[in-house]
């Protein structure tokens, strides 16, 4: 995990499950995290999932669709994972997934 100051109220938090699935079959399992109980002595009370250089929000990231070749079908990166829900903020991360956040918080 990493997080910066953007301003005083507000900061870029990333989050990254460091296995791979094929590493552990039980440290590569999902983890669900609560962003508003993450920090002692801050609560995050608003969280807009970014892209990972944290300059768009993930929403409005432009999509692009990659043909695999050989009948493989075909897969439109970035993925967009479920935004953080309910009061607790929850979200998913997954094997070797690294998500972005930008928060409001209040000491």
């Amino acid at each position: 995990m990493t997080m910066h100051a953007l301003s005083p109220q507000s900061l870029l938090l990333r989050i990254a499950h460091r296995f791979a699935i094929t590493d552990d079959d039980i440290l590569a399992d999902d983890v669900t995290i609560d962003l508003s109980t993450l920090f002692s002595t801050i609560l995050i009370t608003n969280c807009t999932e970014m892209t990972i250089s944290g300059n768009i929000e993930l929403k409005n990231a432009p999509r692009t669709t990659y043909t695999v070749q050989n009948g493989g079908g075909s897969v439109t990166l970035p993925v967009v994972p479920e935004p953080p829900l309910g009061p607790q903020m929850t979200i998913v991360v997954r094997a070797m997934e690294i998500r972005t956040f930008q928060c409001v918080y209040h000491v």
